[in-house]
């Protein structure tokens, strides 16, 4: 395999230390330019990395979305997820444990091919040899480009990837623990609730501003602008609490009295109609 045929993503950020780094706490960093925006690729990618390293997925850290200490993909988009940044993780696993076991094998003093790895422990004919990822890791240059020469592993040797596994990302998402793009808050961001008029014409009489703050419990400020008014607050629960409050605490004139009839589909289909 030559370097034409490495993934793009590899080609881009050509130095191995940017998609692997062995931790102190005996796990792996892996880091990819893709980000969790609900696909499972945080789960997929570190099923690829824990079969290519021969490490229980546990062990397995993935770093995504960061520039600074990983690769820069670009965007998350379609399928190139696993196909790219996917490729370039297999590639770049299947030559540091190849590198690794070579490492290993020097101060073993036999061939890496009497070495198999289990765990991220080195064993010689099914025998702890004392040395692992983390004993050698020091010993190997990350700084260099992978190659692309060490073929990964084929696909009946798979004992992560394709396995129903639990989703790495949900527990954090149904918690509430995670914050997605649109959960991130710029400083003194203020929210805004509305009460709507209940249908076209209806005339705001009066709104009973101080029922609703009771209601809101917060700090809290009316905007009113015609049959037209916003509830403001720092706390988005505040927000929400006055709007579902104000429409108990609103009067309006001009209100249409819809019947039970005139809800239903049926009801609409049979009135007049222009085709245009």
């Amino acid at each position: 395999m030559n370097a034409p045929n490495l993934p793009t993503s590899l080609v881009d950020n050509p130095r191995l230390d940017r998609w692997i780094h062995f931790n102190e706490d005996r796990t792996v960093r892996i880091a990819s330019g893709k980000v969790e925006i609900g696909q499972g690729v945080v789960t997929a990618l570190s099923q690829i990395a824990a079969d290519e390293l021969d490490l229980p997925l546990e062990r397995v850290q993935l770093l995504s979305g960061d520039t600074e200490h990983g690769p820069d993909e670009m965007y998350t988009t379609s399928s190139l997820s696993i196909e790219m940044s996917g490729g370039s993780i297999r590639l770049v696993c299947a030559e540091v444990r190849a590198k690794a076991l070579d490492r290993a094998a020097l101060r073993l003093n036999c061939s890496p091919d009497d070495l198999t790895v289990v765990d991220g422990r080195f064993l010689q004919n099914g025998e702890a040899t004392g040395q692992d990822y983390w004993t050698v890791a020091g010993e190997i240059d990350f700084s260099q480009p992978p190659s692309g020469a060490v073929r990964p592993k084929q696909r009946d040797a798979y004992k992560v990837v394709g396995q129903s596994i639990k989703r790495l990302d949900l527990p954090a998402k149904v918690t509430g623990q995670a914050a997605y793009v649109h959960d991130v808050l710029p400083r003194d961001v203020l929210h805004a609730r509305t009460l709507r008029q209940p249908n076209p014409g209806a005339t705001l009489v009066a709104l009973d501003e101080a029922a609703i703050r009771r209601a809101a419990k917060g700090e809290l400020q009316i905007v009113r602008e015609a049959n037209f008014v916003a509830f403001v607050s720092p706390v988005e629960s505040v927000a929400e609490a006055a709007a579902v409050a104000a429409a108990e605490h609103a009067s309006w004139d001009k209100l249409r009295q819809l019947t039970p009839a005139h809800a239903e589909a049926a009801w609409l289909e049979g009135q007049p109609a222009e085709d245009r």
